[in-house]
């Protein structure tokens, strides 16, 4: 069984320690899931109607949940103090003697033709954005200066290649401002709320379409093989461009959350053939999260052989409060349809978008480049136990299912 690390403190931060984090099984208490178990056993043209969309036309079964908390209670729900204290979600692979993922069911690498669809820079004016300050300076300098004497007692500098051999470099994006530029402004911080224990965690997303927020499927639902334990997370709040306790576009919560059949009734287990999520936001103020921030375009069945750029908020780096870049070339296959990079992004960047052709296009660069492709997301890293690597899902037909199931819940100029 795949655990999920969690610090013993109650901040999120305190994960940076590699060797200290400790882990509990997946839990689902029934009693907290009936709740969940008759929408998510629902066909799936009910399913779509009570998210407003109409069906689309599916290949094979999704599943999702309406948000149903009103958006300014989600908003209010999130106090400086919970966000400081949510911890970094992350899942880890059950490894071999080599550090290798050993995958519990093996499905094999999609093959077939490639899908892209385009992104798009943002198109809000830019007096448009209402900037946050949702931590203190006090706060969060107090919060930080707990980490500092925290790692200093024990710290950990892995050196910058992975022990199996997958290179990468990882660095802080900089200068700060260019976290609210196009492509980084894509790429923010998601918070949510567990409803089985209602314990608050971390991971990172990015926005895929105009109303559509790309994540990890462990990022928006715990799983299980049984129908009457799996279940949706609540209380999703986004926030692009999240620095130091700040939200420079504002904070969006979420109507409609989906994962794919694949993740939603497995066993927790990584790797998993599509860890992927999807979320539906609510505008702000007439404009639609991705006219703000832009959005990234996708591509499928990319992973097999290629450079990406992983960006999200690891916790094992500058306190999970500021945005980091990783950049490798794919180096084996993982099992289950994934792939693996060298990384060293630990708990809090589950969901983050791995990105090929990042950036914005030179005169003269070649066809697809910074055409800033989605073509995975975060899914599972045995970073903190010294195995410097990530993995990915690669994305397949049903990622394509998923996103045409959260287009219809987006409504009218939502993708």
């Amino acid at each position: 069984m795949t655990q999920r690390n969690c610090s013993t403190s109650s901040s999120r931060l305190h994960a940076r320690d590699y060797q200290k984090l400790e882990s509990e099984k997946w839990h689902y208490p029934l009693a907290a899931a009936f709740a969940f178990a008759a929408l998510a056993m629902m066909p799936a043209t009910a399913r779509a109607q009570s998210s407003g969309g109409s069906q689309p036309n599916l290949t094979g079964p999704q599943v999702s949940r309406v948000q149903t908390t009103k958006p300014a209670e989600v908003e209010n729900y999130w106090t400086a103090e919970r966000l400081l204290n949510a911890k970094p979600f992350d899942i880890q692979p059950a490894l071999g003697s080599d550090g290798r993922p050993m995958a519990a069911a093996q499905v094999p690498a999609v093959t077939g033709n490639a899908v892209k669809s385009k992104g798009a820079p943002p198109s809000a004016p830019a007096e448009a954005r209402q900037s946050k300050v949702l931590i203190s300076q006090s706060d969060l300098q107090a919060h930080q200066a707990e980490v500092q004497a925290f790692n200093a007692a024990s710290p950990v500098i892995p050196e910058s290649f992975s022990p199996i051999g997958a290179t990468f470099t990882t660095s802080r994006v900089f200068p700060a401002n260019a976290t609210t530029n196009y492509p980084y402004s894509t790429v923010g911080a998601l918070f949510w709320t567990d409803p089985a224990d209602n314990s608050n965690w971390f991971c990172s997303a990015s926005v895929l379409r105009l109303r559509v927020v790309a994540t990890a499927g462990h990022c928006v639902a715990s799983p299980a093989t049984s129908t009457r334990a799996a279940h949706f997370h609540t209380n999703f709040v986004f926030i692009p461009g999240w620095r130091n306790g700040t939200a420079p576009f504002g904070t969006y919560t979420a109507r409609w959350a989906t994962t794919t059949a694949t993740w939603f009734y497995s066993n927790g287990s990584v790797p998993n053939a599509q860890d992927v999520g999807l979320l539906v936001m609510n505008d702000r103020n007439g404009y639609k999260i991705g006219q703000y921030t832009g959005y990234l375009g996708y591509w499928t069945n990319q992973l097999s052989s290629n450079n990406v750029t992983m960006l999200g908020f690891p916790c094992n780096l500058d306190s999970c409060e500021l945005l980091e870049a990783n950049y490798a070339q794919t180096f084996e296959y993982g099992g289950n349809n994934t792939y693996i990079f060298g990384s060293n992004f630990g708990g809090g960047s589950s969901g983050g978008p791995y990105i090929r052709d990042f950036g914005v296009k030179a005169s003269g660069s070649l066809a697809t480049e910074g055409g800033n492709w989605l073509v995975g997301v975060n899914s599972y890293g045995p970073v903190n136990l010294g195995y410097l690597y990530s993995g990915a899902s690669n994305l397949n037909s049903e990622f394509l299912n998923l996103l045409s199931y959260a287009c219809s819940a987006a409504g009218t100029g939502g993708c």
